[in-house]
């Protein structure tokens, strides 16, 4: 720390306000999110729209903890409106290819743009709610999805189509998913016996 600060002293690098930096982050958050907006999006790179929301939420976050949960809903709002014409798309592409079409990875985005939406319209108190079981079957939805994913991936990983690092994430989500979905149903007394 003492050495960070002789060298700031030294070359006479103005000492910045770490709110100033985060709100300079998420200035540039804020521009990278409008960049990938711009993408094509045509289906030629399915991993984009993962890529994109992880995006989404992390400038939604940054916003939350800015102090503006609402902005944080805006950009969640706008990432499911932006998915709207995707999903239409691949699921006429995935019935005229006979399900052979990367629907799920689609689905499976737009099942979490859909969840961490709700989410923050929660927190911030506005716009409609899902209800209970809505959010039931949505969650539901989403472990059914991740499920096939993983295994695809797994499946990939052992024929050596995909890395380990593809799988173990895949994996992750699941178990992610799993507990989200365990978590809703012991809230709302749906456990299983």
């Amino acid at each position: 720390m003492l050495a960070t600060c002789v060298m700031i002293g030294v070359l006479n690098l103005p000492v910045l306000a770490p709110q100033r930096l985060r709100n300079e982050a998420l200035a540039v958050r804020r521009a990278h999110v409008e960049l990938l907006f711009k993408d094509p999006m045509d289906g030629s790179d399915y991993d984009v729209y993962e890529r994109i929301g992880a995006a989404v939420r992390r400038v939604a976050d940054a916003e939350t903890a800015a102090g503006s949960p609402a902005a944080a809903v805006k950009w969640a709002e706008r990432w499911r409106k932006t998915l709207q014409p995707v999903l239409l798309f691949e699921e006429k592409r995935f019935n005229f290819l006979n399900g052979n079409s990367p629907m799920y990875q689609v689905w499976n985005v737009v099942l979490e743009a859909d969840l961490d939406l709700n989410r923050r319209r929660e927190v911030a108190k506005v716009g409609p709610l899902l209800t209970a079981a809505e959010k039931f079957r949505l969650c539901t939805s989403r472990v059914e999805v991740l499920a096939w994913l993983e295994k695809l991936a797994s499946k990939n990983f052992r024929h050596g189509n995909g890395t380990e690092a593809e799988s173990l994430t895949r994996k992750i989500a699941l178990l992610e998913a799993e507990a989200d979905l365990a978590q809703l149903k012991e809230s709302s007394g749906k456990v299983a016996k």
